[in-house]
């Protein structure tokens, strides 16, 4: 089930989807199956390399009411009667209120390491993205050593750039509207996740920018 599960929660683009289903489907003799036939049909409802584009902040349909009983839990039980129960939520409460004051607090203030070679954007991205965000961003920075400019044209609206990783053959186009100053990218991986993805990143370094638009 590894495939199927890669297909589900994967990073995937669309063909490798694609490819990856029709092999699960193919090891396992799936294909007259007609619960596989109609998740198949449905994929543009729960696949990550069809919903790309959209964004979710990170969840998934039930992710955020998982997590929200795994933290009341820790505090509340289904033995306690009435008084209990409010007293523990109150608890639950404060503690939920302490978290978020600490990790503003670090956000505001804390300064990270800078880990990458990169450090003019690593630490823009420090100063505005909050902690949480900035870990992920950095992650993509660490990255962006993969990522080569094939090509750029320049347009009447825009320069488009084509980009590719390091020994792959996929490539993705970057535009970059220089009046706005907003950058797009064929993956849609902005859209989805809120930060610039790899490619774009790339852009900004062939660029020499420092600041992340």
């Amino acid at each position: 089930m590894t495939k199927f599960r890669l297909c589900l929660m994967g990073d995937l683009e669309v063909d490798d989807f694609e490819d990856i289903w029709n092999d699960a489907v193919e090891e396992f003799g799936l294909q007259q199956n007609s619960w596989v036939k109609d998740m198949y049909e449905k994929k543009h409802m729960w696949s990550n390399a069809h919903i790309r584009g959209k964004f979710f902040a990170g969840l998934k349909t039930t992710s955020r009411c998982e997590a929200l009983n795994m933290q009341i839990g820790k505090f509340i039980h289904n033995g306690y009667n009435l008084r209990e129960f409010i007293e523990h939520f109150q608890q639950y409460l404060e503690f939920m209120r302490r978290r978020l004051v600490v990790a503003d607090y670090k956000s505001a203030y804390g300064e990270p390491v800078v880990k990458t070679r990169l450090e003019e954007l690593e630490r823009f991205a420090a100063a505005v993205y909050t902690r949480e965000v900035f870990v992920l961003f950095r992650e993509v920075l660490l990255l962006a050593s993969n990522v080569r400019v094939v090509s750029s044209k320049k347009t009447s609206t825009c320069t488009l750039f084509e980009v590719a990783m390091y020994c792959q053959g996929r490539s993705w186009n970057v535009s970059w509207g220089e009046i706005d100053d907003e950058f797009r990218c064929s993956c849609l991986r902005m859209e989805s996740f809120g930060i610039p993805c790899v490619h774009i990143v790339g852009v900004l370094v062939r660029l020499n920018m420092v600041v992340i638009p």
